[in-house]
């Protein structure tokens, strides 16, 4: 696909991931993905604790070693279902597989509104971006990108800075959704990303 940027174009590989990442060492400057959590959902093949653990171990090493020196990983989870209420946080089974590859940066929650609501506990509405990174003394982090320039109650604050504030930890995207409602950039991917969260992610990383 061509690039509006002049000089630049986009690839589109529609191939096996692990595959590709093989092919392409030290090649990505950022990861920006979202794994199937094995949360029951139509989509997915049930696996074991065990089965899942083997199947993320798997795609994270190679994420890694296509990562180039400063590269970085946006790795976005929910929660795996292990029984009828009770789950397993992706954080906690993906933090030991990729921390012998890359550094942790910090933890950004997602928060959105709309969803299915439980009768047996809290009702979910947030999810977990997962920021790693090949050299976190050395990353690029484009702050002045993805400032917040919404909250304009300091502006005349000479100290702070005039394109905004630092975005914080904590994010607010609607999900992308169908049905009835459906968002404007609704495809027939079924879990996909609001598109404002992606630019934020590559405008502060690339």
């Amino acid at each position: 696909l061509q690039s509006q940027t002049p000089g630049t174009k986009h690839e589109i590989i529609n191939a096996s991931c692990i595959d590709t990442l093989v092919a392409h060492t030290n090649r990505f400057s950022a990861c920006v993905t979202s794994p199937p959590y094995n949360a029951g959902k139509e989509y997915e093949t049930p696996l074991s604790i065990q089965q899942y653990t083997e199947f993320a171990n798997d795609w994270v090493t190679e994420v890694a070693l296509a990562l180039h020196p400063q590269g970085q990983l946006w790795l976005n989870v929910g929660y795996m279902k292990v029984g009828k209420n009770s789950t397993l946080p992706l954080t906690y089974l993906y933090y030991p597989l990729i921390l012998p590859y890359l550094h942790y940066i910090q933890e950004v929650v997602w928060h959105y509104e709309g969803g299915m609501a439980y009768k047996r506990r809290l009702t979910h509405r947030t999810e977990r971006w997962m920021w790693w990174a090949q050299d976190p003394d050395n990353l690029v982090f484009n702050l002045d990108d993805i400032r917040d320039p919404e909250n304009t109650k300091y502006l005349n604050d000479p100290r702070c800075n005039p394109l905004g504030k630092n975005p914080s930890d904590y994010w607010r995207y609607d999900r992308v959704v169908g049905g009835n409602g459906a968002s404007s950039e609704k495809t027939a991917h079924p879990c996909q990303f609001p598109e404002r969260m992606i630019e934020r992610i590559i405008l502060a990383s690339t």
